[in-house]
C-alpha cells in the first residue's frame, strides 16, 4: 500500500510540475481523449481566453465553439489519416490573428490524445 501511495505522490508531483509549466507560456493549449472528445486538460491562458471557465470534462466543441457537432475545420480527421504528422495553421476571429498547432500525443493511462496550441500573432497597429 506504501508503494502505491509513493506512486500517486510522485505522479502527483509530476502533474503539478506539468500544470506549472504550462500554466506560464504565451501558448493556450488543451487536450482531448481522441475516443471521447472530452477535454482532459487546458492551461491557464486557454481558461483565461474562455472567460476563466473550466474547460476540463466538457466536449470540445460545446466549451470552444458553443457549437453541437464537431467543427468542420477541425483538424483530427487529418491526424488521424496522417499518424506521426502536425497539423498547423491560422485562424482570424474578432480583428484577432492565431497560429495553431495540432498534434496526436500519448496522454495518460496509455490513451491517445488530442493538442490543440495557439498563440496570437495580431501584429500591433504601431508596428
Amino acid at each position: 500500500m506504501q508503494e502505491k501511495t509513493e506512486n500517486l505522490v510522485e505522479l502527483i508531483d509530476r502533474l503539478n510540475i506539468r500544470d506549472s509549466v504550462l500554466d506560464h507560456l504565451e501558448f493556450a493549449i488543451f487536450v482531448t481523449d481522441l475516443g471521447t472528445n472530452e477535454i482532459v486538460y487546458a492551461n491557464a491562458m486557454m481558461r483565461r481566453m474562455h472567460g476563466d471557465k473550466e474547460l476540463a470534462g466538457r466536449i470540445c466543441w460545446e466549451a470552444m465553439r458553443n457549437e453541437n457537432k464537431r467543427c468542420e475545420f477541425c483538424p483530427i480527421p487529418y491526424l488521424l489519416k496522417n499518424p506521426g504528422k502536425s497539423y498547423q495553421w491560422e485562424w482570424d476571429i474578432d480583428n484577432r490573428h492565431f497560429q495553431m498547432y495540432d498534434s496526436i500525443i500519448p496522454w495518460e493511462k496509455g490513451r491517445m490524445a488530442h493538442m490543440h496550441c495557439k498563440v496570437e500573432i495580431t501584429k500591433p497597429l504601431n508596428s
